[in-house]
């Protein structure tokens, strides 16, 4: 049997893949391309091994954008956050840090003490979080 170029190889190589990935058992892959059942299981680990490292490489990448959108939008509103004066940006601070949590898994399972405000009541009328928390939990607006 004659050698092939390495690029009649790759186109191979993507046909088994291609056909494993469609459900094609080895077996039959191997009599379509005239290997056999183990050169071809062979091909086949090569090839998912090959797409593992290019998923790792985007899912890096991706990680990244993610997070720097993230901390982008946290700057933009983290002084009216932390100032108090502004609920609506609290709120929203508050949910890009759940986000971000997420993001890196760190995200506990754990209810929060204080239920966040829903998208309707993000409005300019809704009273501060002090007044809030003073109606949901007086003895901690007393301390703070």
């Amino acid at each position: 049997m004659p050698s092939l170029t390495k690029v009649e190889r790759e186109r191979r190589d993507a046909l088994i893949i291609n056909l494993f990935l469609s459900g094609q058992r080895e077996s039959v892959i191997a009599r379509r391309v005239n290997l056999s059942a183990k050169r071809v299981h062979q091909i086949v680990d090569e090839q998912l091994a090959i797409a593992s490292e290019r998923f790792g490489l985007i899912s890096q990448k991706a990680l990244v954008v993610s997070n720097e959108r993230l901390e982008m939008l946290l700057k933009g509103i983290w002084n009216k956050a932390v100032s108090g004066e502004d609920t609506k940006a609290t709120e929203v601070a508050r949910r890009l840090l759940e986000q971000q949590a997420k993001l890196y898994n760190i995200a506990a399972d754990v209810p929060t003490r204080f239920a966040p405000m829903g998208d309707n009541e993000l409005t300019d009328e809704v009273d501060d979080l002090r007044k809030y928390r003073a109606r949901h939990h007086p003895q901690e607006a007393s301390t703070a």
